[in-house]
């Protein structure tokens, strides 16, 4: 079996420890990376016929009380989750085009799981305020898949 990397931030550390504890362990490879170097996403999961993009980010919703709620949370789902679910849309279109994916940033191993880039779910996960997920998330799913 290849060697997995563990995830570079806490969150991402919870997302590996999660599918190793699961269904997933034999599937999933975080921070998987792409021909140029850089990371793909931040895990990979492969199970039958389909493949799963998982995206974990944490930010927190600014608490100013002196500016515009509206204000501060639109400028926040702009630099936050909008930002994630083009990054989405990024790694599916990489994946889509059927470039090689790699376990490291070197190059040197190739990500061990043949699969069909015509069957991948993208799932951005904006674990971070109780409103990130009250009202756009499901929309912003939505987005990521369709």
């Amino acid at each position: 079996m290849s060697e997995k990397a563990s995830g570079v931030t806490a969150t991402e550390r919870l997302l590996a420890e999660f599918c190793e504890r699961s269904f997933l362990k034999l599937w999933s490879y975080p921070n998987p990376h792409k021909d140029d170097g850089h990371e793909l996403c931040d895990l990979l999961a492969v199970f039958g016929d389909t493949v799963f993009i998982f995206f974990d980010r944490e930010n927190t919703l600014p608490d100013i009380p002196d500016k515009d709620p509206q204000v501060l949370w639109d400028r926040w789902k702009r630099n936050v989750i909008d930002r994630q679910v083009k990054t989405a849309h990024g790694a599916d279109r990489y994946i889509r085009s059927g470039r090689p994916i790699f376990l490291d940033a070197k190059r040197e191993k190739p990500f061990p799981i043949p699969f069909d880039k015509d069957t991948v779910l993208t799932a951005v996960d904006s674990r971070t305020n109780p409103a990130s997920t009250a009202g756009t998330a499901q929309h912003d799913l939505d987005l990521v898949n369709g």
